[in-house]
């Protein structure tokens, strides 16, 4: 297997994880704070916001892996350099 193919595996799997993880924090805080709404939205939102931090971090990491500034160039190498 390539070794671009296994970062990307690797990537994805984190994504996977972390997507996980907030969905159970995002079910327990609703469940444990449901009577205290504004405490509720306040933790859901920062639940949010670190879950898009981490969306665009791996976001990142992709777009370098693949050197995405350069469609066309062959894995990565810019053959114009």
């Amino acid at each position: 297997m390539k070794p671009y193919i296994k970062n990307v595996i690797t990537l994805l799997l984190k994504l996977l994880l972390a997507t996980v993880i907030a969905s159970i924090l995002e079910y327990l805080i609703i469940t444990f704070l449901s009577s205290k709404p504004i405490l509720t939205f306040k933790a859901q939102m920062i639940l949010a916001v670190a879950y898009i931090a981490f969306l665009l971090h791996i976001g990142y990491k992709i777009w370098c892996l693949f050197d995405l500034e350069n469609l066309f160039s062959k894995n990565g190498k810019n053959p114009q350099k």
